[in-house]
This record gives structure tokens, C-alpha cells and sequence, in this order.
């Protein structure tokens, strides 16, 4: 268990301040704490494991620091706020985030219009009628009017079914594998609004990783919260949280440690937050159970040459076993890396066998697709691999999400839960997550203001 802070500027938090308590390091409790802190709010983050970043934690692949996912950043709103106050950008690099479609055994570039609209593997007729789809979901205002709604259905409803098998469905499938079938159109109605406005309105703002993987932001932002007085605890896996007679919340951590705070929020997914909240309130506990999750399993492979040039790579075909190639030279330039580095992205569902399977497994199962679109690669291209397991990474947003996602409050006042099913319809990317997490502390804060007014 390590503890992480530094004295807090005299003045910044008076006696009348709260203890906050934050459940998990990941970027959702590291934002949220940064917040609080930069408050005058005392703050502690207990996160289970050793190391801070959640998905966002990096690995040692062949000697070398890489993300054990694959991230980038857009320094969108209260992200934007984090990066300056820490002093990121000098050690940003931009990411040409190319876009590829393996179909047929053939490769067509899809980043640009241009490239878009000239998509051989559509019909003339078949563009057209994806441009009225764009048009007819930039028209819908409001999402939540989708929320009964498969996407699937509408997808086809607003621009046919050739348009749908031949570009939406590769995308979904690499996003969502075998549960693309029962995801909400509000989710994908939000996804193409997104979309229209990167690549036909030409909005976006760009991509960046911090030179060195996301862990140089990860050690930045929590050197900024040691700094700004708040504690970080690593190896401290909360066990349960108990209301406390008067007021506040008592946790219950390893080795029979406690911890008492008049605040608490939970950043756990939101099975594992059920798991250790107070008796009592059965219903609440069930609706947080009754959230699904996708699992990724993501093989990264470190070889001689590229496996992909492109950044992302979807596949039309049913058959192949991975959801989305990300070719991460592009995030990692070869050069420092001593090679080039590929992540194969498979989300799956909790029993999906290739969660238990080791990097040499996969890498057997995904040689025969590999070669397909590298017909010269040869094992002896690789130089190291890894298989990184993200449990519980991915909420899925199915029919009626809308209702059935918990808000922010829970039914004990002071515990508060903010997990990556709190993000909706946004997907959970980091931006999203430092958003939620300012949105939840500015609640927090207004709600504290309000109980001691």
C-alpha cells in the first residue's frame, strides 16, 4: 500500500471542508479528484491496484513503456483544463488516426470525403443513400427518442440495408463483437453525429499522445494531486462501505484497515460498486447488477515491420476472429519503440474463451487472418507480445439504456457513483470521462453547499 502526497497549501481546505473519499485511480477518479483538490476539497483515491490509469495503465512490452490499451487524446473541455494545469502539451505528438476497411481481401483508405465517398466496396447507390443516412441522423435532435429502438433497425430504416452491411455493421462489430445486434440507435445515432462532424463537417480537433505512452500523463496528473494536497492509496481494494451513525461513511480495506470519510465516490464498474455498497436499498443493488459489460481481449504484438500502415483497420467479414487492427506506430514511432507495435482489439462477452487465453493462443487463432492482410508475415517478425485483459471495460448500451442508467446520487446521501455507464450517449473515451468527472464534482459540491447552507 503506497501513499502519494504532499502537504497542502495552508488555507486551501478549512475545517469545515469534507473528507472525499474516491474509489478507483483510474482517469474518471483521477479527474474527479483533481477537481475536488483544485477546490480546497481533501481528497484521498483508493485504488486496488499497484499501479494508477485503470485501462489507461501501461505495461513493459520488450523493455519499453506501452499502454495496455490503445488511447488517445482530444483535449476536449474539462480534459483540455487537466492537460494545461499540468503542463502536457510540450510533450504531446499528434496522431494521424487513418481509417481502414478490409473487405474482399481488399483495403480501401476511409479517412478522407474523398475516400469516403469514392468506397468501392459500395454501390453508387449504396453512397448515396449513406450520405442520406448521415443527413437524416444530423436531423434527429434528440437521441433519447431512439432509446426503444435497435440500431440495427433504424440504420437500415434511414439508409437501407446495403449501406448498413457494407459500412455501419463492420464498424459496430469492431466496437461492439457479437452484441452489435442489441445496441441501442441512440448510441450509434450519437457515434454518426460525432462522425459527420470529424470527417464531413471537418470539426475536429485533432488527436495527441504524450511522447512515452499514456503513463507520463498518468505520473503528471498524479504528481499534480500529491501536490495539490490530496492522498493517493495503491494496493487498497475497498471491500465494503458502511454508513457511519452521525454522518459520513466508513470503508473497509485489506488486512482489516478502515477508513472514514463524509463523502464517498465510486468510479468501479458499476457490478463490482454493487458488491460492496451498504444494506439495504435490494432494488438499487439489482439495477446496478443488471448493467452488462463487454471484456476486451487485446493482443499487442511488437514486430520488424507494420502489420497495418493504417491506425484503424475494420474487417467486413464475419469470420475474423478480432474486432479492429490499431496499428500503434502511429502512437509510438518505431524508431523508440525498437519495432513496431499492433494492438488486436477483440471485445467479447464475459464468457468468451479468449479472456483466458495466453498471447501465444491468440496469436495462433490470428495468424491465418493476419496473413491475409500481410500475406509475406512471418513469426519470426515478432519480437515480443503481450495479452492485456480489460474486464468489465465497455457498458453495453442495449434497448432502453436510458432508463435504466443509475444518475449520480445513490440512495445513501454522500455516496456518489460515477462509473462508464454514467457516460451515455458519448462512448467512454478519456475526454468523456474527465467531462462526467467534473459534471459529477460540480453535483457534489453544489450538494455539500446545499446540506450546509
Amino acid at each position: 500500500m503506497i501513499k502519494r502526497s504532499r502537504p497542502k497549501p495552508e488555507g486551501s481546505v478549512t475545517a469545515k471542508s469534507p473528507s472525499v473519499a474516491i474509489i478507483g485511480g483510474g482517469i474518471a477518479g483521477m479527474s474527479a479528484a483533481f477537481f475536488l483538490a483544485r477546490s480546497g476539497i481533501e481528497t484521498t483515491i483508493y485504488e486496488a491496484a499497484d499501479t494508477l490509469g485503470g485501462a489507461c495503465s501501461s505495461i513493459s512490452l520488450d523493455g519499453r513503456t506501452v499502454d495496455a490499451f490503445y488511447h488517445v487524446l482530444t483535449l476536449n473541455g474539462p480534459l483540455r483544463e487537466i492537460a494545461d494545469a499540468i503542463d502536457l502539451r510540450p510533450l504531446l505528438r499528434r496522431v494521424a488516426t487513418t481509417t481502414g476497411y478490409f473487405v474482399g481481401g481488399v483495403l480501401h483508405p476511409l479517412t478522407s470525403i474523398r475516400e469516403i465517398a469514392s468506397f468501392k466496396a459500395l454501390t453508387v447507390g449504396q453512397r448515396i443513400m449513406l450520405a442520406v443516412c448521415v443527413l437524416r441522423a444530423l436531423a434527429t435532435r434528440d437521441g433519447n427518442s431512439l432509446d426503444d429502438v435497435r440500431a440495427e433497425d433504424w440504420l437500415c430504416r434511414i439508409g437501407g440495408q446495403g449501406a448498413y452491411e457494407r459500412f455501419w455493421l463492420p464498424m459496430m462489430r469492431a466496437k461492439f463483437g457479437t452484441q452489435l445486434r442489441r445496441i441501442v440507435a441512440t448510441d450509434m445515432w450519437f457515434r454518426i453525429r460525432r462522425f459527420a462532424e470529424t470527417a464531413f463537417l471537418a470539426k475536429g480537433g485533432g488527436c495527441y499522445t504524450p511522447r512515452g505512452s499514456l503513463a507520463v500523463f498518468i505520473d503528471r496528473l498524479a504528481d499534480a494531486l500529491a501536490g495539490m494536497g490530496a492522498t493517493i492509496v495503491t494496493g487498497a481494494p475497498v471491500q465494503a462501505i458502511a454508513p457511519r451513525d452521525g454522518g459520513g461513511f466508513q470503508l473497509a480495506l485489506p488486512n482489516g484497515r478502515e477508513a472514514v470519510h463524509d463523502i464517498v465516490i465510486s468510479t468501479l464498474p458499476l457490478p463490482l460498486f454493487a458488491r460492496i455498497v451498504p444494506g439495504g436499498h435490494d432494488d438499487y443493488r439489482l439495477r446496478l447488477s443488471a448493467i452488462e459489460y463487454l471484456n476486451n481481449a487485446c493482443l499487442i504484438l511488437k514486430t520488424t515491420r507494420p502489420i497495418s500502415e493504417n491506425y484503424q483497420l475494420a474487417f467486413a467479414d464475419d469470420d475474423v476472429p478480432f474486432t479492429a487492427i490499431i496499428g500503434a506506430h502511429h502512437l509510438y514511432p518505431a524508431d523508440e519503440q525498437g519495432g513496431f507495435i499492433t494492438y488486436f482489439s477483440r471485445y467479447c462477452a464475459a464468457d468468451d474463451a479468449a479472456i483466458t487465453m495466453t498471447a501465444d493462443e491468440l496469436l495462433a487463432s490470428y495468424l491465418p487472418y493476419i496473413s491475409k492482410i500481410r500475406p509475406d508475415f512471418a513469426c519470426d517478425e515478432v519480437l515480443a507480445k503481450y495479452h492485456s485483459r480489460g474486464i468489465a471495460i465497455e457498458p453495453l448500451h442495449t434497448i432502453g439504456y436510458g432508463r435504466r442508467i443509475p444518475g449520480f446520487r445513490t440512495p445513501w446521501p454522500g455516496l456518489w457513483c460515477l462509473s462508464a455507464a454514467n457516460i451515455y450517449p458519448e462512448p467512454t473515451v478519456i475526454d468523456t470521462s474527465a467531462h462526467y468527472a467534473k459534471r459529477l464534482v460540480d453535483e457534489v459540491l453544489r450538494s455539500e453547499q446545499g446540506t450546509r447552507a
